[in-house]
């Protein structure tokens, strides 16, 4: 008989008529209202419903990042998995304890730190592989990089590249 809203408001405004004015704890009103529409059966399935919701958003996230292979904007995750910001960070909160900008700064980090040492002789650059991977400002990713791994960026690409070139020259 009617949606979450309906029965919210039907609540509501049992208790409005009950005090006969707009009381000063019209917040505590609405807040008991909305415990008392949450407290039934459908409600526990929308809530478990909004569960899987969440796993639905971060995998759709998840899979377009991987696709695109860089780090997308909020608002290219907001279009691909069809839900507000809000509901993007909440579902993001819910599956991995922290928002998607850090989450994907993470797997773009990672991303960087595969590429790096696959980088042949020069040809790719640690500006070259952080851009490809989306990130805008190269003095934070070098930044976010040092904190992660504890070394520059370009140093994993120099180590790289001596490692090779030392190797190459003891098997020739």
């Amino acid at each position: 008989s009617g949606g979450f809203a309906d029965r919210a408001f039907r609540s509501l405004g049992g208790r409005m008529r009950e005090a006969d004015t707009l009381a000063p704890s019209l917040g505590t009103d609405v807040l008991c209202a909305m415990a008392e529409t949450l407290a039934t059966p459908q409600a526990v399935d929308t809530i478990r419903g909004a569960q899987a919701l969440s796993l639905d958003v971060v995998r759709a996230c998840i899979d377009y990042a991987e696709s695109i292979e860089r780090v997308p904007s909020i608002g290219e995750l907001c279009l691909i998995a069809h839900v507000c910001e809000r509901r993007l960070r909440e579902a993001f909160n819910q599956e991995f304890g922290m928002a998607p900008t850090p989450f994907f700064r993470t797997w773009g980090l990672d991303k960087a730190r595969r590429r790096l040492p696959r980088a042949d002789d020069g040809a790719i650059t640690v500006a070259r592989v952080a851009t490809d991977l989306g990130f805008r400002h190269l003095g934070r990713f070098a930044r976010y990089y040092r904190q992660a791994y504890g070394v520059a960026p370009h140093q994993s690409l120099r180590k790289t590249h001596c490692e090779r070139v030392v190797g190459d020259g003891l098997a020739g």
